[in-house]
């Protein structure tokens, strides 16, 4: 996982802060999905669940930053101007980290650190901006990604941390182009 610190990317609207995590969540929605689909394929049931349920819980937060949305006219960001380090989604971990032998520790670990750069991400938003709702927005959106990561923090303690060499595998998938 990546140890990028996040550059606040001066939203200075509700309308545009909004857009800004609407993309996020829902990107990282998709990216959860395609983690699940990879876990079942790969035959990792605890990962697929766990990918599963990540999928739902940040669904229902897109709604919730919908509903925030409701009646704004939300400006069209084009993919190469999103304000977050990887040009798809600050939230959005990499595609390698998805391993198919991961176990759950690892799933709650990749959450824990995507929920972390978005407090970051949303903080220095709220920080940065020099318009109240703007503000109060970005705190909210920071204070609920910081409830999550504590949930995914107490569920990680649920399960033990992967030994060294949990990726050994001696009949390894074959990768077909």
């Amino acid at each position: 996982m990546s140890d990028t610190q996040w550059q606040a990317p001066g939203i200075n609207s509700k309308a545009e802060l909004l857009a800004q995590a609407t993309i996020m969540l829902d990107e990282m929605v998709e990216r959860y999905e395609m983690y699940a689909d990879q876990m079942e394929v790969a035959n990792n049931p605890e990962a697929t669940k766990l990918f599963i349920w990540l999928t739902e819980k940040q669904s229902q937060r897109s709604a919730i930053v919908k509903q925030l949305s409701a009646g704004l006219k939300l400006p069209h960001i084009k993919p190469w101007n999103y304000n977050w380090d990887d040009a798809v989604n600050l939230q959005t971990q990499d595609n390698h980290v998805a391993h198919y032998l991961m176990q759950p520790y690892q799933v709650l670990a990749l959450a824990i650190h995507v929920e972390e750069s978005a407090i970051t991400f949303f903080n220095d938003v709220a920080t940065e901006t020099a318009d109240p709702e703007v503000t109060r927005i970005a705190i909210e959106i920071a204070k609920d990604a910081h409830v999550f990561a504590d949930v995914l923090k107490k569920k990680q303690r649920q399960y033990p941390e992967p030994e060294p060499g949990w990726d050994d595998d001696p009949d390894p998938p074959l990768v077909q182009e």
